[in-house]
């Protein structure tokens, strides 16, 4: 098992490579949830196929406080937490950590027209009620690809869409907590 951890403003994000097949290797999960006291913690299962009893009840508790988010690649795990009560997000399609993903179908900078992200955010105030217009936008077009590739999305178009449809993703484009 590996454990990467990055902060981003008051979110800490985890990533789990490989099975927590071990005592050591669930305690080691818990110390990394734990240490981040005060932050929301958005984990990331990559390959893992079931987690073990202590890790589930941290992630209700956080949950209960709306302290966490989790996304799952695997779709036994996110059938096992959603019939454990626990919201979770799964990432369906191809994504760039799968060897398959191909070099062509990568997004495009022309994609992003500047009207076109002025018209998504004007549309994401009118929809979800904040207003982005005032950021930089390289930095929301950077959250834009980075939200792209998690869905395996190409055109932005289509993402577009997605985000205005579906209040998690939006939720994950911004790491807005309900």
């Amino acid at each position: 098992m590996y454990i990467h951890r990055a902060r981003n403003g008051h979110i800490m994000h985890i990533s789990v490579m490989g099975e927590l097949d071990s005592k050591a290797e669930t305690d080691r999960l818990l110390e990394c949830i734990n240490e981040n006291r005060g932050y929301e913690i958005h984990i990331t299962f990559l390959d893992a196929n079931i987690v073990t009893r202590e890790i589930v009840e941290k992630i209700i508790k956080l949950q209960e406080r709306n302290k966490c988010k989790v996304f799952v690649l695997k779709a036994y795990l996110y059938s096992y937490f959603l019939s454990l009560g626990i919201k979770c997000f799964f990432v369906k399609k191809k994504s760039i950590l799968n060897k398959d993903w191909e070099s062509n179908e990568k997004i495009s900078c022309e994609t992003f027209e500047p009207e076109k992200v002025e018209e998504f955010l004007r549309d994401i105030y009118d929809k979800y009620g904040f207003d982005f217009t005032e950021y930089r936008k390289d930095s929301i077009i950077r959250r834009i690809k980075i939200s792209m590739l998690r869905y395996c999305i190409t055109c932005f178009e289509e993402f577009r869409e997605l985000a205005l449809s579906d209040q998690d993703v939006f939720e994950q484009l911004f790491w807005i907590s309900p």
